[in-house]
């Protein structure tokens, strides 16, 4: 029974830490690809994987994540500079700089429109006429002229014009950095049947969890990222089962 003495001393000690948080989802995610993900699933674990320039708080507020302030904006609005973080890793120890975001974003244009939330990215000048380029060479060959790493930490980036949201689309999972090592050592790099973000062993990320085991169409296992730019989380862990019937769902829930 909860008593008020109970109360007080929850109250006092302050909220729990520690242990492995349980979650139900009705199937596994697609894809962990940045460039490839459109479904709620894939997007809920892979908040979990990756962190980027920026994100929004539960309270609507858009803050750094890997960069280490708020970008400056030219007086026109359209040329955002992003200073990154010193010192950023991926999860396997590789070095973060802004060559990684400038390899990754392009990535996306360079995937065409099998990247389906590429016009995420289409406020970026030029960005959507390479997108949408039918013919694969030259699509896959192009360059996006409005990204620009300037030096190891600053990213600039030019617009077609001002944009109001922009830095709440920087938020989103197509501006997620990946590891170009590990995307082209692991499958196609437009291809999004590619082993590097569907296999436990091979994703590499930017945020506070890593998958330690993927059991396809069963559970998957995240553990701590110890090479996790940010605070530590409140939990040593995560546990996802893939269970599709509620009621299956609330009888695991109950025993």
């Amino acid at each position: 029974a909860t008593t008020a003495a109970g109360a007080t001393t929850a109250a006092a000690t302050g909220p729990r830490t520690g242990g492995i948080f349980h979650w139900r989802q009705s199937s596994e995610p697609k894809t962990l690809d940045p460039g490839f993900i459109t479904d709620s699933n894939s997007i809920e674990v892979g908040q979990n994987m990756f962190e980027g320039l920026l994100v929004q708080t539960p309270d609507n507020k858009i803050v750094p994540a890997l960069a280490a302030a708020m970008p400056t904006v030219s007086a026109d609005g359209k040329t955002y500079t992003f200073k990154l973080k010193p010192g950023l890793k991926f999860s396997n120890g590789d070095p973060l700089t802004a060559k990684d975001f400038l390899y990754s974003w392009t990535r996306v244009a360079q995937i065409g429109t099998t990247a389906q939330y590429a016009n995420l990215m289409y406020d970026i000048q030029g960005f959507e006429a390479i997108n949408e380029e039918k013919d694969d060479a030259k699509r896959q060959a192009a360059t996006v002229p409005a990204l620009k790493a300037t030096d190891d930490l600053a990213l600039e980036v030019t617009l077609n014009g001002p944009s109001a949201y922009f830095l709440s689309e920087v938020t989103l999972w197509t501006f997620w950095p990946v590891d170009q090592k590990v995307v082209e050592a692991k499958g196609s790099k437009y291809d999004e049947k590619n082993t590097w973000s569907t296999e436990a062993g091979n994703l590499v990320g930017t945020g506070p969890f890593i998958i330690k085991d993927w059991k396809h169409d069963a559970s998957m296992t995240l553990a701590l990222n110890t090479n996790y730019f940010g605070d530590k989380p409140a939990i040593d862990g995560a546990t996802i089962d893939f269970i599709q019937e509620d009621a299956t769902a609330k009888l695991k829930y109950d025993n």
